[in-house]
């Protein structure tokens, strides 16, 4: 679904990407057999973008052990014309910090028990704390069921 609730000037790019606008995109979570609904609402306030989602990615996929992945109701708010800023935001050590254009979380740096994902993917650091499972799309669930 998609709204805009104004004549704001909106550049093609925030509305042609995005996946599981029309609603009605179902898919499998391979590790549970459930049925889960892939959905992205956008709505064009004013100068930013609200983009709303269940979190489920538009394919087939995997929650692995952390099972299982469930629908989430997540809001993001873009910014239409973003605005140079020199402070400094730091994302979050764990948890979502950007999305997919299907809706699906992207996590941040951090894996589950507070260690280095970039460095486990490398072979850096190994995690001895809790087994690591990626479905076969690279992600899976966590903790609340949230895919990434």
């Amino acid at each position: 679904m998609v709204v805009v609730t104004d004549d704001s000037f909106i550049p093609d790019y925030l509305f042609n990407p995005w996946l599981c606008v029309d609603g009605d995109k179902y898919v499998k979570d391979l590790t549970s057999d459930n049925v889960l609904e892939c959905k992205v609402e956008l709505n064009f306030q004013h100068d930013v973008l609200l983009v709303t989602t269940t979190g489920i990615p538009s394919h087939d996929f995997e929650s692995t052990i952390g099972c299982c992945a469930s629908e989430q109701q997540q809001t993001w708010s873009i910014p239409i014309t973003p605005i140079y800023s020199d402070d400094v935001v730091l994302i979050p050590e764990r948890g979502p910090v950007a999305f997919a254009v299907n809706g699906a979380a992207i996590y941040g740096p951090e894996e589950g028990p507070g260690g280095d994902a970039v460095a486990l993917h490398f072979g850096k650091f190994e995690e001895d704390r809790q087994p690591i499972e990626l479905g076969v799309c690279g992600g899976h669930s966590g903790p609340g069921g949230q895919y990434h």
